[in-house]
């Protein structure tokens, strides 16, 4: 994973217009998301296979700290795991240290492999994934979603020094749903509401005019309710225009911390 991701940084840097040289020794920043390694198994409780490069190997660390090393970053470079949001967070930190100048330039990566069959069978166990194999988002015939992989790497710049620009992020916002009743894994429509509902009165975009929703879809009966009710609350009010939703996890399957990307 931490090879390919490599791999992919590079692309994403030529892509951008960039010359890799021209970032060494800038303060660049390396933001990674990353969760559950499921090599370890394999490399650092396998004795046979312990050389000890394991420890070094599965870090999740590393996937970010890699890239600063190759090329000479001086920048932050860290992983963060907030499990389904880890990407997403990731963005929004590169996206303020952009803001406060602390970078001029952010490489925001992600991986997510499938290497182990126990983890599938912990998500299994837990009724998260679909017995069918489909990941049938905002459908009435939903029963979960499908594990996927994904490895890739963006590059994020102010677009007054960028060379090559593919959109833009206007605003970045998070936040924590705190106790539920329900359990840890229960999505929150209130807590959706609250964080979609501060995010546009920091704006001057409106609701109302946005024409179309990437929304999380993961296709499991309670979250797309949850993210349904959040979603109607916040953009169908005063609208004149059909909204249009979706998830490319319906095409795609779930690729868990890497989903953002």
């Amino acid at each position: 994973m931490t090879r390919i991701h490599l791999e992919k940084t590079y692309e994403a840097i030529i892509d951008a217009g960039l010359n890799p040289d021209d970032l060494r020794g800038t303060k660049s920043g390396v933001y990674t998301a990353s969760s559950v390694c499921e090599s370890d198994n394999d490399w650092i409780h396998t004795p046979a296979m312990v050389d000890g490069y394991g420890a070094i190997g599965n870090s999740r660390a590393m996937l970010a700290n890699h890239v600063s090393q190759w090329l000479d970053l001086h920048g932050p470079s860290y992983n963060l795991d907030t499990a389904c949001s880890s990407f997403l967070y990731a963005v929004e930190h590169a996206y303020r240290d952009l803001r406060a100048g602390i970078v001029d330039c952010a490489l925001v990566g992600t991986g997510n492999l499938c290497l182990s069959e126990m983890t599938t069978l912990q998500f299994a166990r837990l009724g998260l994934l679909s017995k069918e194999g489909a990941c049938r988002t905002f459908d009435e015939k939903a029963n979960g979603y499908v594990r996927s992989e994904t490895i890739g790497c963006m590059v994020l710049m102010r677009a007054k020094d960028a060379k090559r620009i593919y959109s833009y992020i206007e605003h970045s916002k998070t936040n924590c749903d705190g106790y539920k009743a329900q359990g840890i894994t229960f999505p929150s429509a209130e807590g959706q509401y609250k964080l979609l509902n501060e995010f546009y009165n920091e704006i001057t975009i409106l609701p109302k005019d946005i024409g179309y929703v990437e929304c999380h879809g993961t296709g499991t009966k309670v979250g797309d309710v949850e993210e349904c009710i959040s979603v109607e609350e916040i953009f169908c009010k005063n609208r004149k225009a059909p909204l249009k939703i979706g998830s490319v996890k319906s095409n795609l399957g779930h690729s868990e911390p890497s989903s953002g990307f």
